[in-house]
């Protein structure tokens, strides 16, 4: 499952669409806190399929209303109660001029806007899960809009 945290349509529909050719079902959220709003609701909820580190990716926008993606990024690691998640952060910025605004070097992932989906399918292949699945053609799943 991918979770995807951006305030763009135009990005959500694309990564939809990335994820969708992929055959990784996914979650869209305009902000943070819908995205743990909604962890919070299912939480105790019997639901599908619980949230795994291993195979769960967090696709996060950098600028975001009320928290950039590194912040966002932390925040789910303690609501999980874990480091190491698979997070990406995109931003229409360079990685080093993000860097350069948080004084320290990015923990996870990056990619600038706009990136392809080779691209995209190049990071998830670094995460631990994910490197057998691709590329899953022939399969689709779609993705729920969560506002």
């Amino acid at each position: 499952m991918a979770y995807i945290v951006d305030d763009d349509p135009g990005v959500t529909r694309a990564l939809e669409i990335f994820f969708s050719t992929l055959g990784i079902s996914c979650r869209i959220f305009q902000t943070i806190a819908a995205c743990l709003d909604f962890f919070q609701t299912q939480r105790g909820v019997c639901s599908p399929r619980p949230f795994d580190p291993v195979y769960d990716i967090f696709i996060l926008d950098f600028v975001l209303p009320t928290m950039n993606g590194y912040h966002a990024a932390k925040s789910l690691e303690d609501y999980f109660k874990t480091r190491g998640l698979n997070v990406i952060l995109i931003s229409g910025q360079t990685k080093e001029s993000l860097e350069a605004k948080l004084n320290e070097k990015l923990p996870y992932d990056f990619l600038q806007k706009p990136f392809t989906l080779k691209q995209l399918e190049d990071v998830l292949s670094k995460f631990k899960g994910q490197s057998h699945r691709l590329p899953a053609q022939g399969k689709h799943n779609s993705c729920e809009n969560l506002t």
